[in-house]
């Protein structure tokens, strides 16, 4: 039977068309937290207090709907501090403040506006304020693959893998040609695969380039997130710069500690009897859970081709394309409510 080669839009939870330059979405984002200056919102109530009883009970209104509509968000965003649920009965996230949380509905309209897969996506996750938290964006998702076994994390060869992923992604090359796209290649390890066993999150990072040549620059970091849980994994992907990446890990790391698992759904709650199992470890979901599933499925889990490995990288073509979808869905969503308020 013939096996289909798994590009990057075919493995669950990567994407190539998901966000580059982070710092373009940030400054998009930067002006919910402006949108209505404080002194326009207070304009109204100054003029309240010069004009007749009729006026200043309109303007009063007006003042007053101005007000929310300054600090009220769309019911599709969540501002932090808050609790927001990550699916149905799956998990919840402690949003810190200064963040701001896109939900499921919206997220998934803006990945189908930009050719992405919206399977598996709970909710987009930014800083409100680039400035103060620094610019990026965090993709949340959930594959249901079922209980990974974590019992292969000392065999785990970074070595092997990054080959795989260096070969992988110069064959799709050829496929992104066809359809004028530009090439994209795999550097090094930004971060070596490693599993926190406590906590059950596996992470990595991929340094990726224009040009296939060791000196040419990292144009950016893919910053993998993944928790384990009973029926499969939550992960929170990050892409950002070089420059910001340090910062910008001590951030994500934030955000995975304030993510977990309701109970029932943990990774201690899984019931060898009844639940469904991955039929991949650590590795292979570092791999490319989706891929491997698939080449299990088929039979060929033991000879993975450099055909079968994928990555999630952006492309620069996309890059204004995606950050400013994400930007304008947020920028809407805001200036929606406002609207409304006014009226």
């Amino acid at each position: 039977m013939a096996v289909k080669k798994y590009g990057v839009s075919g493995i669950p939870g990567f994407n190539p068309k998901q966000v580059r330059n982070a710092a373009v979405f940030a400054s998009l984002t930067l002006m919910l937290c402006s949108h209505v200056p404080a002194s326009q919102a207070q304009a109204p109530k100054d003029k309240q207090k010069e004009t007749a009883s009729d006026n200043a009970s309109k303007s009063g209104k007006q003042a007053k709907s101005t007000d929310e509509a300054a600090v009220k968000p769309d019911e599709h965003i969540t501002l932090g501090p808050a609790t927001v649920r990550l699916g149905t009965l799956l998990a919840n996230l402690e949003l810190p403040a200064g963040y701001i949380f896109v939900d499921k509905e919206e997220a998934e309209k803006f990945l189908k506006s930009q050719g992405s897969s919206p399977e598996g996506v709970l909710g987009i996750i930014a800083p409100a304020d680039q400035k103060k938290d620094g610019s990026f964006v965090v993709i949340c998702r959930f594959e249901d693959v079922g209980y990974v076994k974590d019992d292969d994390a000392d065999k785990i060869k970074p070595d092997e893998i990054l080959n795989s992923y260096k070969e992988g992604t110069r064959d799709q090359n050829e496929e992104r040609k066809e359809l004028n796209l530009p090439p994209i290649f795999v550097g090094g390890w930004a971060e070596k695969p490693h599993y926190k066993k406590e906590s059950h999150q596996v992470i990595w990072g991929i340094e990726v380039k224009d040009e296939d040549r060791a000196e040419a620059p990292v144009q950016d970091i893919n910053y993998n997130t993944r928790i384990l849980g009973r029926r499969g994994v939550l992960s929170l992907n990050l892409v950002t710069s070089p420059q910001e990446l340090e910062a910008n890990k001590k951030k994500v790391a934030q955000l995975l500690d304030a993510t977990t698992f309701v109970k029932s759904q943990t990774y201690a709650d899984y019931d060898p009897a009844t639940d469904k199992k991955a039929e991949y470890g650590l590795a292979g979901l570092i791999l490319g859970g989706g891929a491997m599933a698939a080449a299990a499925k088929f039979g060929v889990f033991g000879a993975l081709g450099k055909w079968l490995i994928g990555i999630v990288l952006v492309f620069k073509k996309f890059a204004i394309v995606a950050i400013a979808g994400v930007g304008a869905l947020i920028a809407k969503l805001f200036g929606k409510k406002n609207k409304d308020e006014q009226q």
